[in-house]
């Protein structure tokens, strides 16, 4: 795959191969250079006229007033004086990558890119330079303009740290994680305390699937920055792959919220108006509003929201508005981009808005809000679909499941949210349009039998790899087909082939596809799948429903959190409860004897997508029901507890 083809993927999102909520590490920040260059330095490498040595040392002077506002916070103002600067020297390079970085700080990327090239042009070896501008570029979207920058700027200054890390944080984005790990310890092991670089190191051993080392990285970046909630959230997201304890998320968001949350709740009254039968208003806040496997179930609940009970706001912090966006605008009431916006301004638009009830789309996977919630906007909270734990924020008082995801009476001590199953099953799914027809499985046609995961690389860990290996032993001449974004990088790929190595099963009988460039071209790779095998204890969810879609059926393992129940649920809701397994055995031995039946291959790739289509898993109507009647008992309660309220 080329890199536009990689460049796209990584844009896309997880089609397919994350969970809803993919988790990713920001881009490093606070690396432009803020100290003037001398005014001969400012414009090295080009012969251009030099103002008078007054109006030099002026701009100079005045740049250093603009340093102050920018590192005070004072944005605006910064951007207006960096300009006043250049008015009296256009040609002083210092000043147009300051203002380049505060107009990147506002959010106004355009403008902060003109700056950038001017500064470029204007002083050729200047690393910051090169380095502002690509960090523009990445947030524009542009990554293989920003890798070009970020190159050169680590070529000029081999010893910068920052400079190194950003490039390393590009590379990672199109799937190059050797090369991006390498650099993130290169820029580690020149300076030990940069908690930035610990934690987006985390996250490239993260999709490389190396999670014991991802949360040693993320647990270091939070030692050395204890206000990094962000690389915190990391930390949470990263346990829910790692071993078998199933209030370890729990106990850390109970320590992220302790940190970072405790004190932000806004003791204001809420104004909404005390009536429980009343049409409420409902604020959905997601960073995946966009092509995301979170999609797949959001679209359709979107439709299917009765008016008269809901109006819908969309709270969308979606810096690249893509098609599945503009699919998803027309099915809300209001759309409000947060995008840039501060949680402070984004409480305060929640309040303006007037939500009764604030959904939250993201738990502590990237782009989330928790802190606005922290401070709750809203008089009812609630968490849905995008992680498979509790956020450990007690402003968010309830949580949307089912009881086969979250059995009454056994899960619940994971969450400090209250559980409030729905009859039918937590999540509603629908197909994008690109869906290929569905082929006979390979192995009717002749083929080895060919077992499937399209799951994160994160999700196959050591206990998964041995009992896969364990199928394929049992399986004579079978094969495994894997697809996720880390196995573009070849470095995983080998990785990988020697796990499985180490358990008696050769490369030959194993495939590593990384990203496709087109999501009908991920889909198409299922007609080359008999068998889908669950992960486990983190299930897959969007690659499950996918599966099944492409009439794949798919083996789950079941087990002690929400994260491996999720299967069991999907598969509950269209009658396979038979391959839903307990144990390792069970598990082994129901693939293998899938494996053995081809009569049933055959019927359940002619009429699998038939049946999802007519299960609940596909009613939209009675699930958007559903969610409305939870909604109105939440409010309900919220009226009752107002009412008894002393004023």
């Amino acid at each position: 795959m080329n890199r536009k083809d990689r460049r796209t993927a990584a844009k896309r999102g997880a089609t397919g191969t994350a969970p809803p909520g993919g988790h990713a590490a920001p881009l490093s920040a606070a690396l432009f250079n803020l100290a003037p260059p001398s005014p001969a330095a400012a414009t090295t490498g080009r012969a251009r006229p030099s103002p008078t040595v007054a109006r030099s040392q002026e701009a100079t002077a005045h740049l250093q007033r603009c340093i102050v506002l920018q590192k005070d916070g004072k944005l605006r103002d910064a951007a207006t004086a960096y300009r006043s600067a250049i008015e009296l020297w256009p040609d002083f390079a210092a000043a147009h990558i300051n203002l380049a970085a505060t107009l990147f700080g506002l959010g106004t990327l355009e403008p902060a890119s003109e700056h950038a090239r001017r500064a470029v042009t204007l002083a050729p070896n200047d690393a910051a330079a090169h380095s502002t501008l690509g960090l523009i570029r990445q947030s524009q979207g542009q990554t293989d303009e920003a890798i070009v920058a970020f190159r050169r700027a680590a070529a000029l200054r081999p010893d910068h740290p920052g400079f190194l890390s950003n490039l390393a944080d590009s590379l990672r984005t199109t799937g190059e994680l050797g090369e991006a790990i390498r650099l993130f310890q290169r820029a580690i092991a020149l300076a030990p305390n940069f908690a930035i670089a610990h934690n987006n190191l985390g996250t490239a051993l993260l999709t490389a699937g190396q999670v014991a080392e991802a949360i040693d990285r993320f647990r270091q970046a939070v030692a050395l920055s204890p206000k990094f909630n962000v690389a915190h959230s990391n930390l949470i997201f990263a346990s829910n792959f790692s071993g078998d304890d199933a209030g370890a998320p729990r106990n850390e968001a109970s320590r992220w919220y302790e940190r970072y949350g405790r004190g932000r709740d806004d003791a204001r009254p809420h104004a909404n108006t005390r009536d429980p039968a009343r049409c409420l208003r409902v604020g959905y806040v997601s960073a995946d509003f966009r092509r995301h496997s979170c999609a797949h179930f959001l679209a359709p609940l979107f439709a299917a929201h009765d008016r008269a009970a809901v109006q819908i706001i969309a709270y969308a912090d979606v810096r690249h508005p893509d098609d599945v966006t503009r699919r998803l605008q027309p099915l809300v009431d209001d759309w409000r981009n947060i995008a840039g916006m501060s949680e402070t301004a984004i409480v305060e638009l929640v309040r303006a808005d007037g939500i009764d009830i604030l959904v939250d789309l993201a738990g502590h996977t990237a782009g989330n809000h928790l802190l606005v919630f922290a401070a709750q906007p809203a008089p009812v909270q609630v968490s849905w679909l995008g992680y498979p734990a509790t956020t450990g924020v007690p402003t968010i008082h309830y949580r949307l499941t089912d009881a086969i995801a979250d059995p009454p009476d056994e899960g619940d001590g994971a969450y400090t949210d209250r559980l409030i199953r729905l009859s039918h099953g937590f999540l509603c799914f629908q197909p994008f349009d690109e869906m290929p027809t569905p082929r006979m499985p390979p192995a009717a046609e002749g083929s080895p039998v060919t077992f499937g995961s399209f799951n994160a690389i994160a999700k196959i860990n050591d206990r998964v790899v041995a009992v896969w290996a364990r199928i394929l032993h049992e399986s004579p001449g079978s094969r495994l087909l894997l697809k996720a974004s880390g196995l573009l990088d070849g470095s995983t790929r080998e990785r990988v082939a020697g796990e499985f190595a180490r358990h008696g099963i050769p490369s030959e009988r194993l495939e590593l596809v990384g990203w496709t460039a087109k999501p009908s071209d991920h889909l198409a790779l299922y007609n080359r799948v008999d068998i889908a095998l669950d992960t486990f204890p983190y299930n897959g969810t969007t690659t499950t429903c996918e599966a099944l879609w492409m009439g794949v059926p798919v083996v789950t393992r079941t087990g002690n959190r929400h994260a491996n129940r999720v299967g069991a649920s999907l598969l509950a809701r269209i009658d396979l409860a038979d391959l839903v397994c307990d144990n390792d055995d069970s598990y082994v031995a129901r693939s293998v004897a899938l494996a053995c039946d081809l009569d049933r291959l055959a019927v359940l790739r002619h009429g699998l997508r038939a049946r999802l289509a007519a299960s609940p898993l596909c009613d939209t109507a009675s699930f958007a029901r559903a969610v409305e009647d939870a909604y109105r008992g939440m409010w309900r309660e919220w009226c009752d507890r107002a009412a008894n309220s002393p004023a």
